[in-house]
């Protein structure tokens, strides 16, 4: 069985191919969605495919993608192969995604980390989805320290090693990355003080450039939301 999962977000889209179960190839396609994607799909002929997206700009790929494959849309209603607690409608599919994927990773407790724009904090526990929270990514971060303040530059990375800083642009860069990093720490120890035999993952755009520097050590998979949408697909067929 060929498939492809398409991950359509507020700034980029992800898709994977996956044959036989196995991920064969990933793309990260541009700003122009619709040139791009075409012929990567016809060029591997999938026979079913998920679609996950966030950004209204893309609901026209409801009429352009069916005449690829069977097509099927991640919404409230698909069925899952967790259940979820959650109270509201609202809830992300990328969370939905990424809660089957740690939930595949260990279906006694995991925790995942999604650090993009936002940083999502997902808990799934004995395939139960519990929830979690949402704060300012790293790029927010610095944005908002800019947008809300007189005279803060804007600031882009190298993120230092160090926090003292003796410069305001390494300060605000400092504040930003290490004030994130202590945050995930301590996420991640509350976690593991109510699962100590639980699962922590991460994925995301700075999903790489976090994990080597927290004191917590976790699996880094920049492709988990992606793997989870295929989970979801795959439960959905059967």
């Amino acid at each position: 069985m060929s498939e492809i999962v398409l991950d359509i977000g507020n700034s980029r889209a992800k898709g994977a191919f996956f044959s036989q179960g196995d991920l064969i190839e990933n793309i990260v396609l541009p700003q122009d969605l619709m040139a791009a994607i075409g012929p990567w799909i016809d060029r591997h002929h999938p026979e079913r495919m998920l679609v996950s997206s966030t950004a209204d700009e893309h609901l026209d790929l409801q009429q352009w993608l069916p005449e690829y494959a069977e097509v099927q849309y991640l919404t409230i209603d698909t069925p899952l192969p967790i259940q979820n607690s959650y109270e509201s409608d609202t809830l992300g599919q990328d969370r939905i995604a990424n809660a089957v994927a740690g939930h595949l990773k260990n279906s006694a407790a995991s925790l995942v980390i999604d650090a993009g724009s936002c940083v999502t904090y997902d808990w799934t526990v004995d395939g139960t989805y519990l929830g979690g929270s949402i704060s300012p990514g790293l790029r927010m971060r610095t944005q908002a320290m800019h947008h809300f303040t007189g005279r803060l530059p804007q600031v882009e990375g190298p993120f230092p090693d160090e926090v003292l800083a003796s410069t305001t642009t390494d300060a605000l860069r400092s504040g930003a990355f290490h004030g994130l990093r202590l945050e995930i720490d301590g996420i991640i120890r509350l976690f593991r003080s109510r699962f100590p035999e639980g699962t922590v993952l991460i994925t995301g755009g700075d999903a790489l450039l976090l994990a080597d520097r927290l004191e917590n050590d976790i699996f880094a998979d920049p492709l988990l939301t992606l793997r989870g949408l295929h989970a979801i697909l795959t439960y959905h067929s059967t």
